[in-house]
């Protein structure tokens, strides 16, 4: 195996593992986000009121209020990353390639 090959494998392990982590990180944050608001949830109970587990009160707030705001956020983020990388690559930015 010549080393290019081998340098390209712990770039793309490297690369894999990194997106793993912003993953978890986004998971991690879309916990929070549900769980803060004016009335207090603990996280474990948003997650079960996400999945309809709960007082109907906890299960109401979390799906009709709190999960919207997080889906549009993160929707609207990954929107927003898009349209600067195709900025970027239209502009040639050497930065971006």
């Amino acid at each position: 195996m010549t080393e290019i090959t081998r340098e390209r494998k712990r770039v793309e392990r490297r690369y894999a593992a990194a997106i793993v982590i912003m993953a978890a990180v986004c998971l991690a944050v879309a916990v929070v986000e549900l769980s803060s608001g004016a009335s207090s949830i603990s996280p474990a109970d948003s997650i079960l009121a996400l999945f309809g587990i709960g007082t109907p009160q906890d299960v109401n707030t979390v799906q009709a209020v709190r999960l919207p705001r997080v889906v549009c956020a993160m929707v609207s983020g990954a929107g927003l990353a898009l349209a600067g990388a195709a900025l970027q690559s239209v502009l040639e930015n050497p930065l971006a390639s």
